[in-house]
């Protein structure tokens, strides 16, 4: 599920870019392995390309597999992202999920169960971490990777991959590998493979992908039902 897949992005911490010099093959289809001279290029035109983009959105397919799973779990939804960091996330099938950040805080709010949950991005570590992971894949930071993976970079008839390993050994224990399909042209994602230790597999797919739509003034604004309940605020916090 999407809130199993942000604990795992979140549990990575203090990692290093990983620049490769040798030349392979990948598994997951992702294409031919960049040396180091090549990864560089790669780096320098998925830069270029994402400098042009200020917003993201699609509809979203994922589908989750793993042996603790009697059969395949499928989410669909739709994912809006702008830049800085701003995101919002709706899943429609098969529970209604909304997650919302709106710059300060990260909002996971189940219509169904008329709950919400509030994090604090400066004092919750897998909510700021997540945000921190979905923005740096969308503009291509580098910098902000570089602090909690080894990146390699590969090159397939689509586009460019990038294959995200964690370094800290605390993550690895649960997580095995992130990668990244960007489409050639735009540079867009579009698709995202999570692999676990446990043997479970997420794949989410972006699908009818828009760049630099016009949103609406209150895309990144969640306004709850009176008879919602939520937690996790303070106790200080007047609601």
């Amino acid at each position: 599920m999407v809130l199993d897949q942000l604990k795992i992005v979140c549990c990575s911490v203090a990692l290093l870019l990983f620049a490769l010099s040798s030349v392979a093959f990948a598994g997951d289809g992702a294409g031919l392995l960049l040396g180091e001279v090549e990864s560089k290029a790669a780096i320098v035109e998925l830069r270029s390309q994402h400098a042009g983009i200020d917003t993201f959105s699609a509809v979203t397919v994922q589908r989750k597999t793993s042996a603790l799973l009697a059969e395949e779990v499928r989410t669909e939804g739709r994912i809006v992202l702008k830049k800085p960091g701003l995101l919002r996330w709706e899943i429609q099938r098969p529970a209604r999920i909304i997650i919302v950040v709106d710059g300060t805080a990260m909002w996971i709010y189940r219509p169904d169960k008329k709950e919400a949950e509030k994090r604090i991005l400066s004092n919750d570590v897998m909510a700021r971490y997540a945000m921190e992971f979905f923005a740096s894949t969308m503009d291509f930071s580098m910098e902000r990777l570089s602090k909690r993976f080894f990146v390699e970079i590969y090159k397939g008839p689509g586009g460019t991959v990038l294959k995200l390993k964690p370094r800290s050994k605390m993550a690895a224990r649960h997580l095995e590998s992130i990668s990244i399909w960007y489409r050639g042209g735009d540079g867009a994602p579009e698709k995202m493979i999570l692999k676990s230790r446990k043997k479970g597999t997420t794949i989410t797919e972006f699908k009818d992908v828009r760049l630099n739509v016009e949103l609406v003034e209150d895309a990144f604004s969640l306004t709850l039902p009176a008879d919602v309940l939520v937690l996790g605020l303070e106790e200080d916090e007047d609601f």
